[in-house]
Order: C-alpha cells, then structure tokens, then sequence
C-alpha cells in the first residue's frame, strides 16, 4: 500500500472568524498521537494555510 491520509484542521489558537464560530476543532498534537497510536507516520506537514494545520500521514 502506498496511500496517504492528508488531514486539514482548524488551529483554535487563530483569531476570531465568524465562519469558524462554535465550529469543531482538533488539536494537532490530538491528530498527531491518535494517528501514530494507529500505525501512520507523519509524511508532511504544511505551514502555507495561515488557520489550518495541515499534515500528511503515511502508514510505517
């Protein structure tokens, strides 16, 4: 297998933004760990979205 998982979240720590009012978010430390408890190592990570953490994630 040679797929990839590429997750886009909101930062909570951006300012405020009334599209993003009570909108869900995962810490990308969360995303992190739940990730690597399943198996997956991070690939890439994208700093270009000034609000979203933006990682790719491949399987070990």
């Amino acid at each position: 297998m040679h797929g990839r998982i590429a997750i886009i979240e909101y930062n909570k720590k951006q300012r405020f933004n009334l599209f993003r009012r009570g909108r869900h978010f995962t810490p990308e430390p969360e995303i992190v760990g739940t990730m690597t408890r399943c198996g997956y190592l991070i690939s890439n990570r994208f700093d270009f979205l000034p609000e979203q953490a933006f990682v790719i994630f491949k399987k070990e």
